[in-house]
Formats: structure tokens, C-alpha cells, sequence
């Protein structure tokens, strides 16, 4: 199986304004954008929390979560790799 790159969505998208702490997953191998993992500040908390998920079409008949939160960069890498990994 691939290994999984995060590149910032400023390098990975066309146009826009991306937030530093925005990423695209790709895998290594083929370049294939398959989720994201973004900071996000949630109303009345003092730090970010982090967003991470799978791309369509990877989740059409999803039987675990696609999606999620964590407390930090890391954590939602590792959240998302399992998820991918199944």
C-alpha cells in the first residue's frame, strides 16, 4: 500500500487562500488527492482542533467513520491512516 504525503493546500490547489494549517493527503505513489486534514478554531475553545477525512469517492459505502476530530496534527494523521488502511 502507498505511503501517505500531506501537502499544504497553497501548493496543492489552484487558486484561493489556504490557511497554513490546511493539507492535502495524496498518496506517494500515483499523487492522488485522497482527504484533507485542516485546523479549524471551534467556538469558545482556545486552541485549534483538527478535521480530518477520506475524499469521495473512497467513502461511497463506508462502513467506519470517514470523517473526524482530533486534538492535534499527529493525532488526525494517525486517525486518517487507519481509516485509509481499514
Amino acid at each position: 500500500m502507498s505511503a501517505l504525503q500531506l501537502i499544504r493546500a497553497s501548493e496543492s490547489r489552484a487558486g484561493g487562500s489556504w490557511s497554513a494549517d490546511d493539507f492535502d493527503v495524496v498518496l506517494v505513489d500515483s499523487g492522488e488527492r485522497i482527504g484533507r486534514i485542516y485546523a479549524r478554531t471551534s467556538a469558545g475553545m482556545g486552541h485549534p482542533d483538527w478535521w480530518w477525512g477520506l475524499a469521495f469517492p473512497h467513502t461511497l459505502n463506508a462502513r467506519q467513520p470517514f470523517y473526524g476530530l482530533a486534538e492535534s496534527k499527529d493525532a488526525a494523521k494517525r486517525a486518517f491512516a487507519e481509516r485509509w488502511r481499514g
